[in-house]
């Protein structure tokens, strides 16, 4: 596979570029995309990662819960200062995750999951603040850790 390439926000491509570099499994990559001071939040579990050392730690986290992850971001609007990013997170959940202090075995199942990010990004177009916010039951649906809806 060869390497993602880093495209700063503002620049054409970003979108893409952001979403292979999140898919790759690249943490040190992943980390360029953000500021020194960058904050990822991961608001299903309420838990942010502060810096390109602990946002590198989140990635792969998700890489060890599912070796096929793929993010898709699908339509951005904003300006620097504020910027929503639309995306889709799918693949196959092949290790173990953790929710709310549970960890739950290797699901084998597909999942597919929409969601929208909430960004800031500095004058070099380095993101400062990524807060993803998505369905966290639906997730563990899918996975069949959670009961389907009525």
């Amino acid at each position: 596979m060869q390497t993602p390439q880093v495209i700063p926000y503002g620049q054409p491509g970003f979108m893409a570029a952001y979403g292979e570099v999140w898919s790759s499994g690249d943490a040190a990559l992943l980390a360029t995309y953000f500021s020194e001071d960058g904050r990822y939040v991961e608001s299903s579990y309420q838990h942010s990662y502060d810096g390109r050392q602990e946002i590198m730690r989140f990635s792969k986290f998700m890489h060890a819960f599912s070796s096929e992850l793929k993010i898709e971001y699908l339509s951005e609007c904003g300006t620097a200062d504020g910027f929503a990013l639309e995306w889709l997170w799918s693949g196959l959940a092949d290790g173990p995750i953790r929710i709310d202090g549970v960890v739950y075995p290797v699901a084998n199942k597909r999942y597919e999951i929409p969601g929208v990010a909430i960004c800031r990004a500095n004058a070099r177009g380095e993101i400062s603040y990524h807060r993803d916010y998505y369905d966290l039951l639906t997730l563990m649906r899918q996975l069949g850790i959670a009961k389907p809806a009525a």
